[in-house]
């Protein structure tokens, strides 16, 4: 899933957490694709609609100030909400940083696998 738009309050200083900013989102997820992949059925794979609820609901109730934070909680509930995922790379992305210059965006990503 590729650029989920958000508007978040994360960041290290008060006024960022306080104003927010627009945030972007990339997840990646690894599985077994061979059953949805001969059946047809949803239940054989990952639904990305349950899967953009969890981003969403990491990125608007969580309080993070750093990136590498919050892209790890959006990593570990997607691992603890999905037994099917092998594998999540998350790439979070903060939109007209605070940064004493001009810059389109900061981004981060971490990737995290399930222990075997």
């Amino acid at each position: 899933m590729k650029g989920m738009q958000f508007y978040g309050y994360h960041g290290f200083t008060a006024h960022e957490r306080r104003e927010g900013r627009h945030m972007s989102v990339d997840v990646s997820l690894a599985l077994d694709l061979r059953n949805a992949g001969c059946s047809d059925n949803l239940r054989h794979t990952v639904n990305y609609v349950s899967v953009y609820k969890v981003v969403r609901d990491v990125v608007v109730n969580e309080k993070c100030k750093l990136l590498e934070t919050l892209a790890t909680k959006i990593a570990e509930k997607i691992m603890a909400s999905f037994n099917m995922v092998q594998e999540v790379e998350v790439s979070v992305r903060k939109h007209s940083p605070p940064i004493g210059g001009v810059a389109d965006y900061v981004e981060v990503s971490v990737l995290r696998r399930r222990e075997k």
